[in-house]
């Protein structure tokens, strides 16, 4: 009888060692083909599944070279910044562009006709500051929108997704541009048929799309509705031709125009949006920034994502504004280099200059935590789905961990490696 029960047993223990192998293999092969919001499930809170994203980190040196370690790179610096980790995600951003790129090449119908790998030369291109003094005409940001022309009804950012620094910009500029007219606040980010549950928004919601649920621009949109902005999602995306840019464009221009300047004469808007998107140069097909000028509206275009802290020239100390001498060279109005970013309590100063401070997380609450950990302060006045004030990844108990919060009465969750929570309140005056 005894002999039988330990013949059972190393036949559990067998089974139990080959189908942890079979599952770690299945977790492996799953995260390889996995994009940025397969990491999210908005049915839970918090919506961010930490224990997939660590395991994604960890296979850093697992995935082939190419353009699949480049997307790698790219999807991983998106989630370090969606957990407070600003430069990591710059890091990784420009790890990524020494890899190749895929580009894909669509027919008429939208359908992929071919594939090719595109090789850089470099990760990206810096100019001195004398070639930029050279081309362009400077001038101060802030002043820019304090003036703005009142004939202007679009004044158009892009960003790189990972980058929120450029999200920051937006934050401070909504009370003068509110006071100046403009009422419509269009975002690349929110789900484009969640529109009529958008407008019911009394507070951001990670549900509303997929990059909504960082923290800085969940702050924007934060902002946005307590200054009365009227909030709008356009960009359309249709499974089937997910990829054709074509498509994408003109749908999504269209339910822009539906939701603004169709319903509302006196529509003034700010537009956020990814990449080349609000670019006006002529390309192979009409971009959103195109789109504008065929309907007579010439949209004031700031060009962000050319300039971020890896290159930005030592002479920038403050917002500044570039207009090229020569309109027929450049594809945007503007171009917008903010100063290189210190870091002031363990987080990006500019965090420090939308009305929060830094708050230390005592050692004693988090220290029986086995690291690491996901912190976020969710306000107690918005619902558990809103978007945190603020989320941290933190590694190691050796260095202090700050917050960047505001007055007010907090959840303080956190969540371990197994995406197990605790939660305690605290409360900032």
């Amino acid at each position: 009888m005894i002999k039988e029960c330990k013949f059972i047993l190393i036949l559990l223990l067998l089974s139990c060692k080959s189908s942890t192998q079979k599952q770690e293999k299945y977790i492996y092969a799953e995260l390889k083909s996995y994009k940025y919001h397969d990491f999210f499930n908005y049915m839970s809170y918090p919506s961010l599944d930490y224990e997939k994203v660590l395991s994604y980190r960890s296979m850093v040196d697992s995935v082939p070279k190419g353009y699949q370690k480049r997307n790698y790179y790219n999807i991983l610096s998106r989630l370090e910044t969606y957990l407070g980790n600003y430069k990591t995600g710059i890091d990784l951003y420009d790890i990524g562009n020494l890899e190749p790129n895929e580009m894909v090449h669509f027919d008429s119908l939208g359908n992929i006709s071919k594939k090719e790998l595109i090789y850089p030369k470099k990760a990206f291109k810096t100019y001195p500051s004398s070639l930029l003094k050279k081309n362009h005409i400077q001038l101060d940001f802030d002043n820019f929108i304090k003036n703005i022309d009142n004939e202007v009804k679009v004044i158009a950012f892009n960003e790189l997704h990972h980058i929120n620094i450029f999200r920051s910009t937006l934050y401070s500029i909504l009370p003068t541009l509110k006071e100046k007219g403009f009422n419509y606040l269009v975002l690349e980010s929110f789900h484009y048929n969640l529109q009529e549950e958008i407008e019911k928004n009394s507070y951001p919601k990670e549900s509303h799309g997929y990059y909504n649920g960082e923290t800085v621009l969940g702050d924007v949109i934060r902002n946005a509705i307590s200054h009365d902005f009227k909030l709008i999602s356009y960009d359309y995306q249709n499974p089937k031709t997910r990829g054709s840019l074509k498509e994408r464009e003109k749908k999504s221009f269209q339910f822009l125009l539906n939701r603004t300047f169709k319903q509302d004469s006196n529509a003034k808007i700010i537009l956020l949006a990814g990449g080349g998107h609000i670019s006006e140069a002529n390309g192979r097909f009409p971009s959103l920034g195109n789109h504008f000028n065929s309907i007579g509206i010439n949209p004031t275009t700031i060009d962000q994502k050319s300039y971020y802290d890896r290159n930005v020239p030592k002479t920038i100390l403050k917002r500044t504004l570039f207009k090229h001498k020569n309109p027929k060279k450049t594809s945007y109005d503007y171009m917008l280099i903010n100063p290189k970013t210190n870091m002031s309590f363990n987080r990006p100063n500019w965090l420090w200059k939308m009305d929060r401070k830094p708050v230390l997380l005592e050692k004693k609450k988090i220290q029986h935590c086995k690291l690491p950990i996901m912190v976020e302060a969710i306000l107690k006045s918005e619902g558990k789905d809103a978007v945190p004030l603020d989320r941290i990844d933190i590694k190691s108990l050796k260095d202090n961990a700050y917050l960047a919060l505001r007055k007010g009465i907090f959840t303080i969750r956190i969540t371990n490696k197994y995406n197990k929570v605790e939660e305690f309140e605290l409360i900032v005056n």
